[in-house]
């Protein structure tokens, strides 16, 4: 996501240390191994979302670069996002495109996976550029290590018929990112 909409807010209670307060958003694509049975195919799209708390050190100095780096928690809402032809139980997407993309689900079959929502860490390094006394462009490296633990089981007509369990899903990410702050 390149959109510059990932707010924060730090507060500094010394020079040196303060907590950060942020709100994030990741998604990731299922994908399938390419097999005789299954062509590379997506059943859809997991997606994280909510506020990372953490602790904040920084070195402020007599030059205009002021480093930092810190460590929080990430208490994320998570959901699933499915591709409709593997929803509504169609063999493959050509299958459901054939029958004319229904909305419908093929003879009451659905196919669910339904995430929890997730805690995970985060820990995070950069530098600010100190390019006026309140104006600081950013440049930063963010590790966040997530799993989500998902229910998969199918349904026919509303009914359970196939528990397939539960899994963990790794949602991991390394961010790299920029951005402009502006001091009060």
């Amino acid at each position: 996501d390149y959109a510059p909409a990932k707010i924060y807010a730090d507060w500094f209670f010394t020079p040196y240390f303060g907590v950060e307060l942020a709100w994030d958003h990741a998604q990731a694509r299922t994908a399938t191994a390419e097999t005789s049975d299954a062509q590379g195919h997506s059943d859809g799209d997991f997606e994280i979302r909510g506020p990372v708390i953490s602790v904040v050190a920084r070195y402020p100095n007599a030059s205009e670069w002021i480093p930092y780096a810190g460590a929080g928690v990430a208490v994320m809402s998570a959901g699933f996002e499915p591709a409709t032809w593997w929803f509504t139980g169609f063999p493959s997407e050509d299958d459901w495109v054939d029958n004319g993309a229904p909305a419908t689900t093929l003879n009451g079959l659905n196919r669910v996976i339904d995430p929890d929502d997730a805690a995970g860490y985060v820990i995070f390094g950069g530098c600010d550029w100190k390019i006026t006394d309140n104006l600081l462009a950013d440049g930063y490296l963010r590790y966040m290590n997530i799993s989500l633990d998902t229910h998969y089981y199918m349904t026919l007509n509303g009914s359970v018929i196939d528990d397939r369990g539960w899994y963990s899903i790794p949602l991991s990410n390394l961010a790299i990112g920029i951005g402009v702050s502006y001091l009060f």
